[in-house]
């Protein structure tokens, strides 16, 4: 995790909890499942996927999950579970973003220049959001 470079906020208790687990769980052969993570940890399958979510989104703790057998979350520790998992996101965020370029009726050059810079807000770590000169890549 990258909290001290950031400036990130500390984590939650049921996230430092979430992400104590996962953290024992490295590799996707040794991967936890979902039902048996939230029961360890006193959450709702639904809550546990809202604080994966935080770990992810807001703490940039690497966690990664597999859909087939067997199926939950793990800490990937080869490039070949980094590259899986970051293709499967990416496939995920893709076919969304399809449906939101069909549904708002724009040209895709307006769409992606508005992704963009609507990606270059979002990605900012916190510290730097407002303040950047620059685009992300100045930054990360």
């Amino acid at each position: 995790m990258n909290s001290a470079t950031y400036n990130l906020p500390a984590l939650l208790p049921d996230e430092e909890s979430v992400w104590n687990i996962i953290q024992l769980h490295p590799g996707r052969d040794r991967c936890i499942p979902a039902r048996e993570l939230a029961r360890q940890v006193g959450l709702s399958e639904r809550a546990l996927r809202v604080v994966i979510h935080r770990l992810r989104a807001i703490h940039y703790c690497n966690i990664a999950s597999a859909t087939k057998d067997p199926s939950g979350y793990f800490y990937p520790v080869t490039e070949a579970e980094s590259a899986e998992n970051i293709a499967r996101w990416r496939g995920f965020a893709l076919r969304n973003l399809k449906a939101v370029y069909r549904q708002q009726k724009t040209s895709l050059r307006t769409f992606t220049r508005q992704l963009a810079a609507d990606l270059e807000q979002e990605l900012a770590p916190p510290a730097c959001r407002g303040g950047i000169k620059g685009g992300v890549e100045d930054i990360l």
